[in-house]
């Protein structure tokens, strides 16, 4: 879990009812990550092969 991610948490700790699935989902598979020009899980996944 990132840093941002807990800081939301403080302020809004009944967010995470049901959110942390979802969050998980965008953030592997959703958010693309300017520095490696990929989401996680397409990184991740030609780095097993």
């Amino acid at each position: 879990i990132t840093e941002e991610f807990i800081d939301l948490l403080k302020k809004f700790p009944s967010w995470i009812d049901g959110k942390i699935n979802e969050y998980k989902k965008w953030f592997n598979d959703e958010r693309f990550h300017r520095g490696i020009g990929t989401t996680p899980t397409k990184l991740y996944s030609q780095l097993e092969t």
